[in-house]
C-alpha cells in the first residue's frame, strides 16, 4: 500500500533504500540482476533497509549490480 521508494548507491556492492512503509514489521525479496550475485540484507529501520551484494565464487567480494525487490509485512 506504499509506493515511496528511493535507492542510493553507498559503496562497492553497497544500496540503502529508501521507502515510506514506516515500521520495522516487513520482509524484503531481492533478486539481483547480475549473474553471480548473492544478497544480504545488512539492516531494516521504519524507512529504509540497507542490503550488500557479494559475488558468488572461491573469492567472495562485494560487488555492484542492479537489482529488483518487494516489501511485504504488516499494511495497517
Amino acid at each position: 500500500k506504499h509506493s515511496s521508494f528511493n535507492a542510493e548507491h553507498t559503496a562497492t556492492g553497497k544500496y540503502t533504500v529508501y521507502h515510506s512503509v514506516g515500521h520495522k514489521d516487513y520482509q524484503v525479496q531481492i533478486t539481483p540482476t547480475s549473474a553471480n550475485r548473492t544478497a544480504y540484507i545488512y539492516s531494516k529501520a521504519n524507512d529504509n533497509f540497507v542490503v550488500y551484494f557479494y559475488s558468488v565464487g572461491s573469492s567472495p567480494a562485494l560487488s555492484d549490480t542492479g537489482f529488483h525487490f518487494s516489501i511485504t509485512g504488516r499494511n495497517y
